[in-house]
């Protein structure tokens, strides 16, 4: 069975909560799209992952998986 570690972080511009979920294949981000469109100031990064302020959580999270 595989080993799933889910964190809870959050955008330090806006507070948006972003799950990291890590599992053997990979690094999966969830997010609520209603919530990341109301609260996002980059809404033109068309997802947390993309927007420059998320940017310093999803690059810890890619390299020490």
């Amino acid at each position: 069975m595989p080993t799933v570690r889910r964190e809870l972080r959050a955008c330090p511009l806006c507070s948006l909560s972003l799950s990291v979920v890590s599992d053997d294949r990979g690094v999966t981000y969830e997010y609520d799209m209603t919530e990341w469109a109301r609260l996002c100031r980059h809404p033109d990064s068309g997802s947390p992952v993309a927007c420059p302020a998320m940017q310093t959580i999803v690059k810890s999270r890619t390299r020490s998986k």
